[in-house]
Formats: structure tokens, C-alpha cells, sequence
């Protein structure tokens, strides 16, 4: 099980008149418009809107053309369902491997 993480300004949402802090949103919601995280229930992060990859050690030498700002694709899934990203400047993804381990190539 997992939940949304949304940042919306607050002209966007109403407060629910009640002690907790709840609020509603009506209307249409495009994630695309908002910085949204997905996250397990324990608080693991599931997905995202961008990734950055970057490297202070060897792979910064040795892998640059890999690091960057990674964005979600919205039509591309792995083999288990977990998102894909695509690095903006560049023609690399980043996936979660069959082992479970995250990694970037050319091909997802």
C-alpha cells in the first residue's frame, strides 16, 4: 500500500473544518503541475517527478554522461511495473533492475 505526496499552494486546497490538519481539493489534479512523491506506508520512496543523479567519488569521472536531472516517463514501465526516467539532457533511463538495484543505461 502506498500514498501521495502532493505540494500544492494553498490558494489550491480548503481546510476541513474539523481539529485535524486535513485539507480538500477539488476539481481536476494533474500530478504534472505539482512536486508529488510516492511513498509506502514505512516512508520508502516509491516514485517521483525527477531524480538527480550525481557522484562525488569515481563515477563522476568515469560515468558523467550519466549524471543529471531525471524526469518520469509517462508511458514507459519496467518489467514489474516501476517507473522509468529519462535523463533531460542526455539519452539514458533510469530503472530498478530485475535485482531491485537502481540502475542507468541506454536502454530501460
Amino acid at each position: 500500500e502506498s500514498y501521495f505526496e502532493i505540494l500544492l499552494p494553498s490558494n489550491k486546497v480548503k481546510r476541513v473544518k474539523e481539529r485535524r490538519d486535513i485539507q480538500v481539493h477539488t476539481g481536476e489534479l494533474l500530478l504534472a503541475s505539482y512536486k508529488w512523491s510516492l511513498r509506502a506506508w514505512d516512508g520508502d520512496l516509491l516514485a517521483t517527478q525527477h531524480f538527480m543523479v550525481s557522484s562525488d567519488g569515481e563515477a563522476a569521472k568515469i560515468k558523467s554522461y550519466t549524471m543529471g536531472r531525471y524526469t518520469l516517463c509517462s508511458n514507459i514501465v519496467t518489467h514489474d511495473d516501476h517507473p522509468v526516467y529519462t535523463q533531460d539532457e542526455g539519452g539514458h533511463y533510469l530503472y530498478t533492475h530485475k535485482s531491485g538495484d537502481w540502475s542507468v543505461g541506454p536502454v530501460a
